[in-house]
C-alpha cells in the first residue's frame, strides 16, 4: 500500500462503497474483541518477564556495570520516541472517525498523507539513532570496554523503536475498521518473538547486544504481521490504493503540532522524577524510590491497555452516530476502568513492601507511605489519561494536546518545589494535586463535547470512582498492618488472598463495570455495513 500523492482534492480518488465481500456474524466481533483484549494482557505479562524476571540473566551474562549503562542508554531510545511527534494518536482518530461517518475519500486522504508523513519520521529516526549511537555509553559513563557492544545494542534498538511507531500507524487503519484483534495479535507475536530471541541470544554468549537483536527482531515480526493482514483486508475491501493531496498533509500537519509540543513535554515530565530524586536527595533515595514505583509501573500495563484499545472504536462510533450520541459508551467505559484498577492496582500496592524486600532488600522500599501516594498519584494519573483519550475520540484534538502541555508545564516547578519541601513524599502529593486540577477541565471538556451538564455531567464523571477510592483504603491498611512474607511461598499465599479480596470487593461494588464486562464492550460499539464485512 503504498500512497499516490495528488495535487489537488479534485484528482483524489473517492472509492465506490463496496458491497461486503464477506459477511462476519456478530458472534465474530465479540471474538475479535475478546482476542484483542486477551492478547493486550498476555503481552503486558511479556512485558513483565522482560523488565523484571530475566533481570537476574542479564545481570549474570554481562553484569551490573553494563546493564546500568543500558539503562540509561534505553532512556535516550525512548526520547527518540519523541519523533512520533503524536501522529498515531491523530491518524487513529481521524481515520476511525472518517470510516464510521462513512467518508471514504477522507479515509483514503488520510492514510495516505499519514503513511507519507510517518515513513519520513522513521527514516529520520533511524538516521539520528545510527548518528549518535557511538557517543551514548560514554555520555552515560559505562565502562570502556562494553562501549562498542553498547553502541550496537543503542542502533539496533533505534532502528526497532522507529518500526514499532510505522507498525502502529499501518495498525491505526485496521483499528478504524474495528478490527482490534489484528493490532493485538501482531504487537503480542512480536513481544514473544522479542522474549525469545533476547534470551536465546544470550545464553549463546552475545551479551548486552542481546537487548537490540531481540528488539529489532521482534519489531520486523510485528512489522510482517500489520503489513501482511492489513494489505489483505485492503484488497478484500476492494479500496483502491491510499491517495492523498497537499490539502490533507498541511491539515494532517497543522492538527498534530500542538500534540507534538505535549508529546515532548510530557516526556520530560515523565522521565525526569528519578533524576530529581538523587540530584536533590541523593542517588540511594532515587533508588528506593525507583523501585518502590516499579510494581506500579508495571501493573498500568494492565489498566492502560483499556484507554489504548478505545480510541479507534469510540472514534467510529462518534463519526457514525455523533458525539451526543458518546454518553452511554464513555459511562460504561469508565465504569470498565474503575472495576479493573479497583480490583487489581490497590492489591499490587498492599504486597509491594513484601515483594521489594524479597526481590532487591528491604533498604530499597519507600515505605508504606510512599508507596500508596504513588499509587494514588498513579491511579489519578491513570484516570486522567482516559479521559484525554474519550476528548480525542470526540475529535477535541488541539484540545487535548493544549492541556496536556499546560499540565506539563506546571507540574515541573510544582514537582521541584515540592520535593525541597516533602522529600520524596512531594512527587507524587504534587503529582496528584496536578492531576486532580486536571480531571476537573477533561471533565467539563468531555461534558461540554458530548453535551451534557449539570448534575448529569458530575455523575458521568464520578462514575466509579467511588469503588476506586474505597479499595486504595483497604489497600493501605493492609500495607500498614498484614503480617509480612518472608519467603516466596508465603508471598504467593497472600497474593492470591489480597488479590481476592479486591477483586471481590470491585465486582460487589461496581456493578455498571461488572455488566460492561460480561457483556464486552468494545464488541458492542456499532458499526456500519462495511465494517462488519471485515
Amino acid at each position: 500500500m503504498q500512497p499516490e500523492l495528488r495535487k489537488g482534492a479534485a484528482e483524489s480518488v473517492t472509492p465506490p462503497a463496496p458491497e461486503p465481500a464477506f459477511a462476519e456474524k456478530p458472534a465474530g466481533r465479540t471474538r475479535s474483541a475478546a482476542v484483542a483484549l486477551a492478547a493486550s494482557y498476555v503481552g503486558a505479562v511479556m512485558t513483565i518477564v522482560r523488565g523484571i524476571i530475566l533481570v537476574p540473566l542479564y545481570l549474570s551474562r554481562f553484569g551490573v556495570d553494563v546493564y546500568g549503562g543500558w539503562l540509561a542508554s534505553a532512556n535516550v531510545v525512548g526520547m527518540l520516541s519523541l519523533f512520533d511527534v503524536g501522529i498515531s494518536s491523530v491518524v487513529s482518530q481521524r481515520l476511525a472517525q472518517r470510516w464510521g461517518a462513512g467518508d471514504r475519500r477522507g479515509f483514503l486522504q488520510t492514510s495516505g498523507a499519514g503513511l507519507i508523513l510517518i515513513a519520513t519520521i522513521c527514516a529520520v529516526m533511524v538516521l539520528c539513532g545510527i548518528a549518535i549511537a557511538p557517543f551514548i555509553p560514554r555520555v552515560v559513563r559505562a565502562p570502556e570496554a562494553s562501549h562498542g557492544a553498547l553502541a550496537t545494542t543503542f542502533a539496533l534498538t533505534a532502528l526497532g523503536a522507529a518500526g514499532s511507531i510505522f507498525s502502529a500507524n499501518v495498525l491505526a487503519i485496521t483499528g478504524a475498521w474495528q478490527r482490534a484483534e489484528i493490532g493485538a495479535v501482531a504487537r503480542l507475536t512480536g513481544q514473544i518473538m522479542e522474549t525469545v530471541v533476547i534470551v536465546v541470544t544470550l545464553l549463546l554468549g552475545r551479551g548486552v547486544i542481546a537487548l537490540g537483536i531481540g528488539s529489532l527482531a521482534g519489531v520486523v515480526c510485528n512489522l510482517m504481521i500489520a503489513m501482511i493482514w492489513t494489505t489483505a483486508l485492503w484488497r478484500r475491501l476492494g479500496l483502491p490504493r491510499p491517495s492523498t493531496t497537499r490539502t490533507e498533509i498541511r491539515e494532517l500537519i497543522t492538527t498534530i503540532l500542538p500534540t507534538t509540543l505535549s508529546r515532548i513535554v510530557l516526556q520530560i515530565a515523565s522521565n525526569i522524577e528519578v533524576a530529581l530524586v538523587s540530584g536533590i536527595i541523593s542517588p540511594a533515595a532515587a533508588t528506593a524510590y525507583a523501585l518502590t514505583d516499579r510494581i506500579l509501573r508495571v501493573a498500568m500495563n494492565f489498566v492502560n491497555p483499556i484507554a489504548n484499545a478505545v480510541l479507534s472504536g469510540l472514534s467510529h462510533f462518534v463519526g457514525e452516530r455523533g458525539e451526543s450520541q458518546a454518553v452511554r459508551p464513555t459511562r460504561q467505559l469508565l465504569g470498565l476502568w474503575s472495576l479493573i484498577v479497583a480490583g487489581s492496582i490497590p492489591a499490587l500496592l498492599a504486597i509491594n513492601e513484601d515483594f521489594v524486600h524479597l526481590w532487591v532488600g528491604p533498604s530499597n522500599y519507600g515505605g508504606a507511605v510512599l508507596n500508596i501516594a504513588l499509587g494514588l498519584a498513579g491511579v489519578l494519573g491513570a484516570r486522567e489519561f482516559l479521559l484525554s483519550i474519550v476528548l480525542t475520540s470526540t475529535g477535541a484534538i488541539r484540545e487535548a494536546a493544549w492541556l496536556a502541555t499546560g499540565e506539563a508545564i506546571v507540574r515541573l516547578p510544582l514537582m521541584y518545589v515540592a520535593l525541597v519541601l516533602l522529600g520524596s513524599y512531594g512527587l507524587p502529593a504534587a503529582s496528584a494535586t496536578i492531576s486532580v486540577g486536571s480531571l476537573l477541565i477533561y471533565g467539563a471538556l468531555v461534558n461540554h463535547r458530548v453535551q451534557i451538564r449539570g448534575r448529569e455531567g458530575q455523575r458521568l464523571q464520578l462514575t466509579g470512582m467511588p469503588v476506586v477510592i474505597i479499595s486504595m483504603a483497604l489497600a493501605f491498611v493492609e500495607a500498614v498492618y498484614l503480617p509480612h512474607a518472608l519467603r516466596w511461598s508465603s508471598f504467593i499465599g497472600k497474593c492470591a488472598l489480597v488479590g481476592i479480596a479486591h477483586l471481590a470487593l470491585a465486582f460487589s461494588l461496581e456493578p455498571g463495570g461488572r455488566q460492561v464486562l460480561m457483556s464486552k464492550l468494545l464488541s458492542r460499539f456499532p458499526i456500519r455495513k462495511e465494517s462488519r464485512a471485515l
